[in-house]
């Protein structure tokens, strides 16, 4: 099996632990990892050598490997969209107050709600997150120690196994 862990989606998140900055790895097509490194570089090599690692021990015990996710260059545009009919009555009074049409309304929404999504994931705080390219790495020594970190969200705090 001749995979290429480059291809695979890799996300660095910056978060914080204890007081000190630490990045983790995370793969979307393999839910299971995660890495943990002192810099974004460190964080992402480890992620490429647990992708690469992971492909081989599923090639040692004869089991298929997740591949990485295409891209879809094309979209329609078109999504059919099921309300309650109390949510559609709400929508359609809405619209009708804003002077938009529903379908105009529910987009302008989705749009201002993505955008307020990436606006947070983006920011300057420890909970950025990014999505990488190819890039080197060093050494790590806290985190071999750490069994458990927490990552504190709006929404809640999150345990995630070292």
């Amino acid at each position: 099996m001749n995979i290429d862990p480059y291809k695979y989606t890799i996300t660095i998140q910056k978060i914080d632990y204890d007081g000190d900055e630490y990045f983790e790895g995370t793969v979307r097509e393999l839910p299971d990892v995660r890495t943990y490194g002192e810099n974004y570089d460190e964080a992402y090599q480890l992620v490429v050598d647990t992708i690469s690692t992971a492909a081989e021990l599923y090639e040692e015990s004869n089991r298929s490997f997740p591949s990485p996710l295409t891209k879809k260059e094309s979209y329609s545009g078109r999504v059919t969209l099921r309300l309650p009919k109390s949510l559609h009555a709400s929508v359609t009074q809405s619209a009708e107050y804003e002077g938009v049409s529903i379908n105009s309304y529910i987009v302008s929404i989705l749009a201002e709600y993505t955008g307020r999504l990436i606006g947070e994931c983006t920011s300057n705080d420890n909970n950025s997150w990014f999505t990488v390219s190819k890039t080197s790495a060093s050494g790590n020594s806290k985190l071999a120690e750490s069994k458990t970190l927490k990552l504190a969200t709006d929404n809640g705090t999150k345990v995630y196994q070292a």
